[in-house]
């Protein structure tokens, strides 16, 4: 009996690791580290205030992020004028890319209508960040 409590110990060690071992784990330190809204797709005009003919650009720097990491953008049209409902979504983006600066453009064929705006950000499916801008 004694031989069997000094196994004990070492059976209950095996028997975790063997449950542990056929788990999958998802552990990622994957993270925006900076975003902001620009008048150019280069990056070197960042403005919250755009004209209703304008591109508008939207630059995230993604971080410690695997190749399989899918950065989305959600334009929302909060509160403009027009037949436009408040928080209507416009145009909902992705792009799988790992670590780097990921661009995204938001334009339109007629002319914005003024109000105010979103871009929601979301890594992985998990919301992380807005940007709020308007249309002057």
């Amino acid at each position: 009996m004694k031989n069997y409590l000094k196994l004990l110990p070492i059976l209950v060690i095996a028997a975790a690791m063997t449950v542990l071992s056929s788990c999958s784990f998802n552990v990622s330190t994957a993270n925006i580290s900076d975003a902001k809204l620009t008048k150019d797709d280069a990056g070197t005009q960042p403005s919250t205030v755009f004209g209703q003919k304008d591109t508008i650009y939207l630059k995230v720097q993604l971080a410690n992020a695997p190749d399989s990491s899918v950065t989305s953008a959600q334009w929302i049209a909060v509160d403009v004028e027009g037949d436009v409902p408040k928080n209507h979504p416009l145009q909902n983006f992705d792009i799988e890319h790992g670590s780097g600066v990921l661009t995204f453009n938001l334009s339109n064929d007629q002319m914005w209508p003024k109000g105010k705006y979103r871009v929601d950000i979301s890594l992985n499916g998990e919301m992380k960040e807005s940007r709020d801008f308007s249309v002057e």
